[in-house]
């Protein structure tokens, strides 16, 4: 609507005619902007692509995420550039967990420690001799990380540890269940840190179908396959 002429004073006494316009309500820019139309879009991309490589790596994630070394594993230790000195070698960690290396008296122990810190020792060790050692430390070969499968499966012993295993895995490769076995009472033995063991008992079938989660074995611990009319008292 227009509004009738003011009078506007000014300093040669003219008069001129203002028109009062209603200012227009606009939409907000940011409601348009393609950007914030994409983002719900691209976040459920980003969501089914994360499924997508879950769905995929998940039944291959096999391999140990951390190893603690012990006696008898097998490990290379590289120092870069020093080859040549006797620095590059393969090890047998000795019963006691102690490596013996050139320019360290007396040995490192390495029981309980990754490779990862092992090179770091070595490193430290070695600054006295070598600016700046890079030294490199990698597990040729598992021996010290064991499990148990005993009881009612095809071949019942121990086993080593050389990726990672859940009790069904370790189950198959030990033969699979007998028929006497009782599925509704599996046992898993694990030793703490104080030396004693914990016990689960574990529905197998249970566990297979997803209802309960799937246990991850640890090293040292032991399976125990009970026939139907064993006493799981008496076994402990």
């Amino acid at each position: 609507s227009k509004s009738s002429p003011t009078e506007n004073p000014k300093t040669d006494g003219q008069t001129t005619d203002t028109k009062i316009v209603e200012p227009t309500q606009t939409e907000p820019v940011a409601a348009n902007t393609p950007e914030k139309k994409d983002a719900p879009k691209q976040t459920q991309d980003d969501a089914e692509d994360a499924e997508l490589k879950k769905a995929i790596v998940q039944p291959y994630v096999n391999y140990l995420t951390k190893y603690e070394l012990g006696p008898e594993d097998v490990i290379e230790i590289e120092v870069f550039g020093q080859c040549s000195k006797g620095l590059c070698k393969t090890v047998s960690i000795s019963p006691t967990a102690i490596i013996y290396f050139p320019f360290i008296p007396g040995g490192i122990f390495v029981g309980g420690k990754t490779t990862e810190q092992v090179g770091k020792e070595i490193a430290k060790k070695l600054e006295e001799y070598i600016i700046d050692p890079q030294v490199t430390v990698n597990l040729q070969k598992v021996v010290s990380a064991q499990f148990a499968v005993l009881g009612k499966v095809g071949t019942p012993g121990v086993r080593t540890m050389t990726r990672r295993y859940t009790v069904y895995e370790a189950i198959t490769e030990s033969g699979g269940l007998m028929p006497d076995a009782d599925r509704k009472r599996v046992l898993l033995l694990r030793r703490t840190p104080e030396g004693s063991y914990t016990s689960t008992t574990i529905k197998l079938d249970e566990m297979i179908a997803g209802k309960v989660p799937m246990e991850v074995l640890s090293p040292g611990d032991q399976i125990i396959i009970p026939e139907k009319k064993w006493s799981l008292t008496k076994i402990l």
